[in-house]
């Protein structure tokens, strides 16, 4: 009797043990993406955060690279997961509270309404207590001009959203793209989705490997439009590549040393997405084939 129940005890310990490891959420500083040209850092006490240094151009996607974040994510393991923010609103409340999130890992178009979440009226959610379980429900007054966080994947006024990750392909790509120029943005973290967090266990979530890309400025893509091939003149020494159509489908990939290549005469006619990467730097571009 005495090792049954010691082998029942065991069990329960490494079921909790597993179920602890497989709901853990994984943190994101902000500024450790990719910042497009809109985007600036700064720093307040402990804080360093990012932040638009323009206002909207559109009310349903970016509008411009300039206005996106780009990161590169291992996740520790497959499933679903929903995306909480750290962030701060303006004075100016809901005309500061709103930013734009993909709607999926991998390729994105700035100014494809179909490729982002608008959310918006974070004035009216967010909690900041230490043990205070964080939700997207909608809450009243507002909450402006101090740090909070939000489960923007269940937002009050959104259908909810959360982003499924394989376990054979890890490593993706992340974007979010601004909206409303009053809005901070300290970081991101990544909890499994129908998981309860406290603020306190997400200000203590363990940071997520990310890797953070310079611009790749050394390759030259012409002709863009073309009817034919295209030519990518580069100056580096070896640049791996993948192709996608707008759908987000990779049609293409391999690797290009230095000089004149030529590729691209094999696609249909339509719009693609070049993502090179040489070390270090990155250049992602959208091609177009007549």
């Amino acid at each position: 009797m005495k090792k049954i129940t010691l082998f029942l005890y065991l069990a329960l310990i490494s079921v909790s043990t597993i179920f602890a490891q497989s709901t853990e959420p994984f943190l994101i500083e902000a500024e450790s993406g990719t910042l497009g040209a809109d985007y600036d850092t700064a720093t307040e006490g402990t804080i360093t955060y990012v932040f638009p240094k323009t206002n909207l151009i559109d009310g349903n996607f970016p509008g411009s690279d300039d206005k996106v974040i780009s990161y590169d994510i291992t996740f520790p393991e497959g499933g679903n997961y929903d995306l909480y923010i750290k962030l701060y609103i303006g004075q100016l409340g809901n005309n500061d509270d709103s930013f734009f999130m993909a709607r999926e890992t991998g390729v994105v178009d700035a100014n494809t309404a179909g490729d982002w979440v608008n959310i918006n009226q974070l004035n009216e959610a967010g909690f900041t207590a230490n043990s205070d379980i964080v939700t997207g429900d909608k809450i009243t007054p507002e909450i402006i001009e101090q740090w909070k966080w939000v489960n923007v994947s269940t937002l009050h006024n959104t259908s909810g959203w959360s982003y499924s990750i394989t376990p054979e392909e890890r490593t993706v790509t992340y974007h979010i793209g601004s909206r409303e120029d009053g809005l901070r943005i300290d970081k991101l973290v990544f909890g499994i989705n129908g998981t309860q967090y406290t603020v306190g266990e997400l200000e203590g979530a363990k940071t997520l490997s990310t890797s953070k890309f310079s611009a790749l400025e050394s390759v030259k893509v012409y002709p863009n439009p073309t009817n034919n091939q295209f030519t990518i003149d580069s100056q580096e020494t070896s640049t791996s590549y993948k192709i996608f159509n707008i759908l987000g489908a990779k049609v293409e990939e391999g690797k290009f040393n230095m000089g004149k290549n030529t590729y691209g005469s094999n696609l249909q006619s339509g719009t693609y997405i070049l993502d090179m990467i040489s070390g270090n730097k990155r250049s992602v571009k959208k091609l177009i084939k007549l």
